[in-house]
């Protein structure tokens, strides 16, 4: 008979694969979204009377009272803000591949967490050596992620997972006293 509380952890983490299954094609969408993005800024340049666009070398003039850079500004990461870059289509460009970068390393930690969860949900127990490893693996990956937020949320995230990767650590070791007794 298979314990109930093993059981309920196999359906949790089987839930959150689940979940992050969704949440990681989500993200991928979000690298290719990125990366037309980027692709666009770079291939459609702006002239400086704002009233011609130069698309992949070919320059368009647009008659009229258009002006496609009145009114338009880029807000994105800070850093690139203190690049002083005039031309608005690079600036929004390397946003979208920074934005790919960030977007990114959240799908690459996604993934992390995903696969830990898909062992606990495959694996007769969740307290293995295996198991208790990648909880580490994932805690680095987690916390270098939230490093680029904040140091002092990624010092409580670190301490967390190194936390759980004990615990977990003890829990493999009660796992193989309760083996040798049966």
């Amino acid at each position: 008979m298979e314990n109930t509380k093993i059981t309920n952890i196999k359906k949790a983490a089987l839930t959150t694969t689940k979940v992050l299954n969704v949440i990681r094609g989500i993200l991928l969408a979000g690298i290719i979204i990125c990366g037309i993005g980027a692709l666009c800024c770079f291939a459609f340049k702006f002239g400086p009377d704002g009233k011609s666009i130069d698309i992949l070398g070919k320059t368009i003039n647009v008659y009229g009272p258009v002006d496609f850079t009145q009114g338009m500004d880029v807000h994105g990461f800070d850093f690139i803000e203190k690049l002083n870059i005039e031309s608005i289509t690079l600036k929004a460009g390397i946003n979208c591949i920074v934005a790919m970068v960030m977007v990114g390393l959240a799908f690459a930690a996604v993934v992390i967490i995903r696969n830990l969860f898909k062992l606990i949900a495959e694996s007769d127990t969740p307290f293995t050596e295996e198991i208790a490893k990648k909880i580490k693996i994932t805690g680095i990956v987690v916390s270098v992620m939230v490093l680029t937020e904040s140091l002092g949320i990624a010092a409580i995230v670190a301490l967390s997972f190194w936390c759980f990767s004990t615990i977990f650590e003890y829990g493999v070791e009660l796992q193989k006293l309760e083996d040798e007794t049966l």
